[in-house]
């Protein structure tokens, strides 16, 4: 069976790929049921599953997966079979009799009552209309494209498609873990989510389309967007360049194929792929997560947008990790950084030790102070004393030097430095301000360069 029967796609309780981890808030009720498809496992293939909520007693719930059997093109979960599987559900709600007859165990039969309609989130493929290609990645191509709002206008979307050859239970289980992550937030610096369309092949992951665009605010836009998904218990743990889109004017974090609920996380799988070159220097070997880790990632990808360039490039995977975890060598900032932002990083994100790093609320408060540096004087003593006392405050050194004594000085030589301070003066905040315009350079390229080009006569499929 390849793909589910177009009766039984335009049944409201048929959900498809869906997996059992979104089953359990959707079922209420005793006898609320859905139907969804199962994935190969072996020389399993792939089949219907009916999941049912069998018990419900003091808030703990009972579900049952039954696996419905295919013979000769008949349909059946105990001994009864049926022409469809939409005749099957029909007959099971239409008489309420149980759907295992005579169990050895009450708990391993139920009856099916209720039918439970797709969610908001899950979106019906004939809204979504597809265009040119932005990508391919290791499940699939990104495509942009639009999507058909309940208010029957259109919006421009990137979808996320899942390669044919991926789709094992693993990847679709990766696939939906990634869009019960983005469900969880609504915040200006996390890509928006639309939805999944999961009925039939192709399993579409739909997202914001972002557009390139010159920023000044893009290291303090990334940390408001971290900082509200650990709010929200969630470790990223792929913070990286690559998973930062631009759109309207400000930075938006994307990519929750590798989020994980936290305080911590502890990989089992050790031969799973992961981001080498952007991890804390704990979770090399160990694979231990923890919001400090997405910190430490935090640093690595605002050296990104300073440098736009991948953190250890040309480098091997043993020697990132000899250099970082044995050797203990930091990467520098080019010498256009302004200073401060350098210390920020360095400081507050690359502490070997994870309990001396800041936070991400700590991280952006510092941001904006130093935004604020940037937007009014440069070089503002009180500005620039709030930043060093703050990171003092989290166990690290100061970032700006303390001032020598001043010595004692006539009128004229008074007033031939305060000239010469005010050409000082001037003179940074030209390069500031060519600094801030050289980032925004930088980041606007490194957006147009993320993907493809798209060919200009490739018009959407409407």
């Amino acid at each position: 069976m390849s793909q589910p029967d177009a009766e039984l796609i335009h049944e409201p309780y048929y959900h498809g790929f869906i997996t059992r981890e979104d089953v359990a808030p959707m079922l209420e009720r005793e006898g609320d049921f859905i139907v969804r498809l199962s994935e190969p496992t072996g020389e399993n293939k792939r089949g219907y599953v009916v999941s049912s909520l069998v018990y419900l007693i003091n808030n703990e719930k009972t579900i049952n997966h039954f696996v419905v059997k295919e013979e000769n093109g008949q349909f059946a979960i105990d001994k009864e079979f049926f022409a469809s599987i939409s005749a099957m559900i029909k007959f099971y709600t239409k008489t309420e009799e149980p759907v295992i007859a005579n169990p050895s165990n009450p708990l391993e039969t139920g009856v099916l009552r209720r039918g439970i309609g797709r969610q908001s989130w899950e979106l019906d493929q004939s809204l979504l209309f597809a265009g040119p290609a932005l990508g391919e990645g290791a499940f699939g191509e990104v495509r942009k494209g639009k999507i058909k709002l309940p208010n029957g206008e259109f919006a421009h979307v990137a979808i996320k498609y899942a390669k044919s050859a991926s789709m094992t239970k693993t990847n679709i289980k990766d696939f939906m873990n990634e869009a019960r992550m983005l469900r969880q937030f609504d915040h200006p610096n996390i890509i928006k989510f639309y939805g999944v369309a999961a009925t039939e092949e192709p399993l579409l992951l739909v997202m914001e389309l972002a557009d390139a665009g010159s920023l000044t605010g893009l290291c303090y836009d990334a940390s408001q967007g971290l900082d509200h998904i650990h709010k929200k218990n969630i470790i990223h743990r792929d913070i990286a360049a690559r998973n930062c889109l631009c759109s309207g004017g400000s930075v938006k974090i994307s990519d929750f194929g590798m989020a994980r609920p936290g305080p911590v996380y502890r990989l089992v799988d050790e031969k799973a792929k992961v981001p080498i070159k952007w991890l804390a220097p704990e979770a090399m070997g160990e694979f231990v997560y923890s919001y400090p880790t997405d910190v430490w990632a935090f640093g690595l990808l605002c050296w990104e947008m300073y440098t736009k360039q991948e953190p250890y490039n040309h480098v091997s995977v043993a020697d990132v990790i000899k250099k970082v975890k044995k050797e203990k060598k930091l990467l520098s900032f080019p010498k256009e950084t302004p200073q401060e932002m350098a210390d920020i990083i360095i400081n507050g994100c690359w502490s070997y030790k994870p309990e001396k790093r800041a936070s991400m609320h700590q991280i952006g408060t510092l941001l904006a102070e130093l935004l604020k540096v940037y937007k009014t004087k440069p070089e503002t003593p009180q500005q620039d004393s709030k930043i060093g006392n703050a990171l003092s405050l989290i166990g690290q050194s100061q970032c700006t030097p303390s001032a020598s004594p001043a010595a004692p000085t006539n009128s004229k030589s008074k007033k031939r430095k305060q000239t010469k301070n005010k050409k000082k003066k001037k003179i940074i905040r030209m390069l500031i301000l060519a600094n801030k315009y050289f980032l925004a350079l930088n980041f606007e390229l490194f957006c147009n360069n993320m993907y493809e080009p798209i060919p200009l006569q490739q018009q959407y499929q409407l």
